[in-house]
């Protein structure tokens, strides 16, 4: 699956999985979303705001370029890596931190 054209974020999110091999359930688990608003979201009944994505890539482990789908399926727009907050979000997304160490991260960084 190469191309995103004519691709919703719901059929792209649910292809992840497959690839994954991963449930929704063990997805939403890594994340704050609560249980019955992330089914929506993984069935497109739902289109998450730019946070919920993020947690939702975070959890699945996705790379940058993955992630940037998504925010552009969502319609949420890609990170930008002069904005403080996206360089954070690109910084945790390159190592691999979990939606805990991000919210960890953004803490301290409000607090310097």
């Amino acid at each position: 699956m190469e191309s995103l054209d004519n691709l919703t974020f719901s059929q792209y999110l649910n292809h992840i999985l497959e690839i994954k091999h991963v449930t929704k359930a063990q997805v939403l688990s890594k994340t704050t979303i609560q249980r019955n608003y992330g089914y929506q979201i993984f069935d497109g009944s739902k289109v998450p705001n730019k946070d919920k994505v993020i947690q939702l890539s975070l959890g699945l482990g996705l790379d940058l370029r993955m992630t940037n789908n998504l925010l552009s399926l969502s319609n949420n727009g890609m990170l930008y890596p002069k904005v403080k907050r996206d360089a954070l979000l690109i910084y945790c997304i390159e190592n691999h931190k979990s939606v805990n160490d991000f919210v960890d991260n953004l803490n301290f960084v409000k607090n310097v």
